[in-house]
């Protein structure tokens, strides 16, 4: 699902990011992300308003929403690997 790590990474160290909403992420849930985030809806809105609201936006000012992945654990690929792979066994 779009938007990808680029977009995340962008916002996150305080560069206004104009991405478009995908699926399971919509506005609400990019904004709660970054508040330098910027959603785009294709359909419904015009790509030029979105750029002129990131472009009027502050710039330097790092954002991102640490406690949406705090529950994450930390693991090795090989760990991962080895978790897919008894997943896929089930």
């Amino acid at each position: 699902a779009h938007p990808g790590v680029i977009a995340f990474q962008t916002a996150a160290s305080g560069i206004p990011t104009v991405t478009n909403v995908f699926d399971n992420r919509d506005a609400e849930f990019l904004q709660s992300v970054s508040a330098n985030m910027v959603p785009f809806d294709p359909v419904r809105e015009r790509l030029l308003d979105r750029l002129e609201v990131a472009l009027a936006m502050p710039k330097g000012m790092p954002s991102f929403n640490r406690d949406l992945y705090q529950t994450m654990e930390s693991v090795s690929l090989a760990q991962y690997v080895d978790a897919v792979l008894h997943s896929e066994r089930s």
